[in-house]
């Protein structure tokens, strides 16, 4: 799946410290007329979203340096599957989809 990162709006800057203040006031009185049931919320900091989002575009999709060892180790006979670490992994893998 691939995720445009350019089409997210993510200028906040428009937005004052009272409206920011009545979503929060709105948010929690709706929140208390909810008890009992499922509530999500998100919540995300500029910063942190633009710097993850230069950090995705400038990522290579093939890491060419990882696929080049591989290849090669495979070719020399040098590539060992341990059988132990893949059945970690898939554990650790399923223990993490449960949460």
């Amino acid at each position: 799946m691939k995720v445009d990162l350019n089409s997210l709006n993510l200028n906040t800057s428009n937005l004052d410290r009272t409206t920011l203040g009545q979503a929060q006031t709105a948010r929690s009185s709706s929140t208390e007329d909810l008890q009992g049931q499922d509530v999500a919320e998100f919540s995300h900091d500029q910063m942190h979203i633009q710097s993850f989002a230069a950090q995705a575009l400038t990522t290579p999709t093939i890491r060419q340096d990882k696929v080049d060892a591989l290849r090669q180790a495979i070719a020399g006979g040098n590539y060992v599957i341990e059988p132990e670490k893949v059945a970690d992994a898939m554990i650790q893998d399923s223990n993490l989809l449960e949460r």
